[in-house]
């Protein structure tokens, strides 16, 4: 699936694209990648029970950046899998880098929120 979307703030108007990867584990993970040419990219990771949509008013503030959104195990459009309670975070810190591998970012800065911020430190480990 792929539908283009136009965020306006009444100053700038932001194109994207949400997408879906299949990751390594054969996880439909659901994405929005914001391209502006840049050398980095800031990938968001949100919390739980929570969707990239959650940051959709940060895409106004990092003009200079790349910006990856998307969605944990579970939430909005990506598949649950086959994770468990022992698994989930590994599980979605996988799918993390198999998207960033997909990408080929190289550069990149993690943005986290609660639960997010437990994924980040695993993806990072």
């Amino acid at each position: 699936m792929n539908s283009r979307i136009i965020l306006d703030n009444g100053k700038t108007r932001i194109f994207y694209t949400k997408k879906n990867f299949k990751t390594s584990r054969n996880i439909q993970l659901e994405y929005i990648f914001v391209n502006r040419d840049s050398e980095r990219t800031l990938v968001f990771v949100s919390g739980w029970a929570l969707r990239h949509s959650q940051w959709k008013s940060q895409m106004h503030k990092f003009p200079r950046y790349n910006l990856l959104f998307f969605n944990n195990r579970g939430h909005g459009l990506t598949e649950m899998g086959k994770s468990t309670a022992k698994t989930y975070l590994d599980d979605c810190a996988s799918d993390a880098c198999d998207l960033a591998l997909h990408l080929d970012l190289s550069k990149i800065t993690l943005v986290a929120h609660s639960m997010g911020t437990l994924i980040s430190t695993i993806f990072c480990g």
